[in-house]
């Protein structure tokens, strides 16, 4: 049989549990099946320590010495399952950050590189606009008469000589 006690912790045990939840759900910090799975541990405890045959009848059939050390037992197995499922989801995790990491390099450095090929083209554009400004006006060459061709100068004189 579970001693008073006992008892007495699980369904303070059950209360915290329930609490702790309720706020971090409340303020968003946990996700709905992490809740749940503590709303479920915390509801065993509590059904536990309301119906310590419950306890007792496991013990027995698990052939565990006392119900006591089957509830630590159950516990301490729960806990260690729950680790590794949160092991599992935190290896994947990392996994995405590393595979997110990389994508957001490769971006950058294609950000960067057009960047870069907008800078260049816009200071060529600069160039050219204060080149075209400050640059100084061609001299303007006289405009010499073109010369004139033989028949046109062979004409001339034949009028003249008339």
């Amino acid at each position: 049989m579970l001693s008073i006690s006992l008892r007495i912790l699980l369904v303070v045990g059950a209360v915290l549990v329930f609490a702790g939840i309720a706020s971090r759900v409340k303020r968003s910090r946990m996700q709905m099946q992490d809740s749940l799975f503590w709303l479920i541990l915390g509801a065993l405890l509590v059904v536990m320590s309301l119906c310590p045959d419950i306890a007792v009848f496991f013990a027995r059939l698990f052939q565990v010495q006392s119900p006591t050390n089957f509830v630590f037992l159950a516990a301490i197995a729960i806990l260690l399952v729950k680790q590794f499922d949160d092991a599992s989801q935190i290896s994947q995790l990392k996994q995405r950050v590393n595979q997110l990491t990389q994508e957001v390099g490769l971006s950058a450095t294609e950000d960067a590189r057009r960047d870069a090929a907008l800078a260049e083209a816009r200071a060529d554009a600069l160039a050219g606009e204060l080149i075209a400004e400050y640059a100084p006006e061609p001299e303007q060459k006289e405009q010499v008469p073109p010369a004139p061709n033989a028949s046109s100068v062979v004409r001339e004189e034949l009028e003249q000589a008339d």
